[in-house]
């Protein structure tokens, strides 16, 4: 009797479960048949201006825009399989329903996390070690900010450059996993590209969106809770490098539209313009660091166990 009861009570979880991946694959279907629609409008609209104006520029935009076609095709992957996460793991189903734009499921989660205490704020307490963090990674930084931006230049035009002294700011949000220890680090190494001749600077807010702000998005990798699942280390890594790199995009691209208005072509809509230039040296970034900074922070579990055992000492 027992036995049929623990059955019944499975096969319901398996069928809630199902119905989960349905509902939500359906959803995410609609969402990015629409994404795949209003691009294939834009380009109807807007190929012969581009390719009137800048035949190189429309070879851009198609590469820009297939790139950013994968990466929210993985992000639905990913996502479907967050319905699978503990509720340890909230935050990052709540990236995801924000991501596919899934009010109810976003309405869901938030319900559930504050109904669990999983919402909660606490005053962190900082460890000699935590300083001792953050001024390393400042130092790095500072080192990898020298040789990117100023002993390599940057290729006019389309603005590629290095940009390794993220490898820094990755690093103290997976060892620490602190959202605030990040944003400070970032702020510190922010505020010093100010004194660095390369820094292109034209008004506070300009720097702000250009250079501060995508620092600081950095701390959005915090939002991943790193477990010893080795089946989803590589969907966590994916989170945790794409996620802020989506903040850093759309910073860049705000940032053009208001400070760089000029650049654009007559009649070409300067968001467009500044999505597709902002997208090339983003997507530069984003596989370059994808590819680097994994393979450097896999290392440095044991270092991020010692830590996590650290702080717990100390609660």
């Amino acid at each position: 009797m027992v036995l049929t009861d623990i059955k019944k009570e499975s096969l319901i979880k398996k069928t809630n479960l199902g119905w989960k991946y349905f509902l939500n694959m359906s959803w995410s279907i609609v969402v990015y048949a629409l994404i795949l629609a209003l691009t294939i409008v834009l380009n109807i609209v807007y190929n012969d201006s581009l390719k009137t104006n800048s035949g190189a520029l429309y070879y851009v935009w198609i590469v820009v825009e297939s790139f950013a076609l994968i990466v929210f095709l993985a992000f639905i992957v990913v996502g479907l399989n967050t319905i699978n996460y503990s509720w340890y793991e909230w935050k990052e189903k709540l990236i995801y329903a924000f991501i596919s734009l899934n009010l109810i499921r976003i309405i869901y989660v938030i319900n559930f996390a504050v109904k669990k205490d999983y919402w909660t704020f606490k005053i962190e307490k900082w460890t000699t070690m935590d300083y001792t963090l953050i001024a390393m990674s400042y130092a790095i930084y500072m080192i990898l900010t020298f040789i990117c931006k100023q002993l390599i230049p940057t290729i006019p035009i389309l603005f590629v450059s290095l940009s390794f002294e993220y490898i820094a700011l990755f690093f103290i949000a997976f060892i620490t996993g602190s959202f605030l220890k990040t944003f400070v680090t970032g702020m510190l190494c922010g505020l010093s590209l100010l004194f660095f001749p390369s820094t292109y600077f034209i008004n506070f807010p300009q720097f702000l969106l250009d250079y501060l702000i995508p620092n600081l998005c950095v701390s959005l990798a915090c939002l991943v809770n790193f477990t010893n699942d080795k089946q989803k280390k590589i969907s966590k890594m994916f989170t945790f490098m794409t996620i802020p790199y989506l903040g850093i995009y759309l910073s860049r691209v705000l940032a053009g539209v208001v400070f760089y208005i000029t650049m654009a072509y007559p009649g070409f809509p300067v968001l467009l313009y500044s999505a597709i230039i902002n997208g090339i040296n983003s997507m530069f970034d984003y596989l370059t660091l994808s590819l680097i900074t994994p393979i450097i922070l896999w290392r440095l579990f044991s270092l991020q166990k010692r830590y996590k055992n650290k702080i717990r000492t100390i609660k």
